[in-house]
């Protein structure tokens, strides 16, 4: 693994919400489609919706309460558009594979590879043939069993398993498996801990085991860190978002 991160919470966090009247700590928290924006929902004491900046601390959170179905439609229309406009760029062979067996997870930032859980049990034709020299040593399976998780890498025509099954999570909440912005990496978050790992499922390494809330960790789009919400292992505290640099 090429990725060797040093965490530096306390000397490298940058706070990007902080507790006054709203509390933002007790807040679902949701990710715009392009990683500039989170949305924070509010149902106690009255429903309310704010928008937040992702770089920066919110001083004045935006309230969109009440125009949240503008803020979701566009955000819907925005990731239904790039998921067109990544099918529409795959090789023509490989559109209705893509169709039949995946359940798209998400696309790596360079749109080279997919995460996906197998929509169906079945095993994928070979694109490429005969196979590119040169490419990933490491053992494929194009048998694929349904509710897995996998990883397909588009240019070499690959594909690697990475998890039997993904893990439950509340709806509405991130994924607990998402791509690393160097679309080599994925960040996987379970049992209390922040694992990054190959796109083919090699050299999983822990990066993070302190406090944090689960399922809210997300990738810094520059790959130079990630978000949490924590209270910094305080329980006096609520816990707010912070950045761990990765080093």
């Amino acid at each position: 693994m090429t990725l060797r991160p040093i965490l530096t919470l306390q000397s490298a966090s940058t706070q990007i919400a902080t507790d006054t009247i709203t509390r933002f700590s007790q807040s679902a928290l949701i990710w715009s489609p392009d990683s500039k924006q989170l949305l924070a929902s509010f149902s106690n004491p009255r429903t309310s919706d704010f928008l937040l900046l992702a770089n920066s601390l919110n001083i004045n959170p935006q309230d969109v309460t009440a125009t949240l179905l503008s803020v979701n439609t566009a955000w819907k229309k925005l990731k239904e558009e790039k998921q067109i406009a990544f099918t529409n760029s795959l090789p023509k062979k490989l559109r209705p594979i893509v169709s039949q067996y995946f359940n798209v997870l998400e696309w790596s930032d360079d749109e080279t590879r997919v995460l996906y859980s197998a929509s169906v049990s079945g095993t994928l034709p070979i694109i490429i043939n005969p196979p590119l020299i040169g490419v990933d040593s490491t053992p494929e399976q194009r048998n694929i069993e349904k509710g897995s998780i996998y990883v397909y890498d588009i240019k070499e025509d690959r594909n690697y398993k990475i998890l039997d099954n993904l893990p439950e999570v509340e709806e509405g909440s991130p994924l607990p498996l998402m791509w690393f912005p160097d679309s080599k990496h994925l960040i996987y978050v379970h049992n209390g801990k922040i694992d990054i790992m190959e796109y083919n499922a090699l050299n999983q390494t822990t990066i993070y085991a302190g406090p944090f809330v689960d399922n809210f960790v997300f990738p810094w789009p520059d790959a130079s860190k990630i978000v949490i919400l924590t209270n910094l292992g305080n329980p006096a505290n609520n816990p707010n978002l912070y950045t761990i640099s990765l080093k």
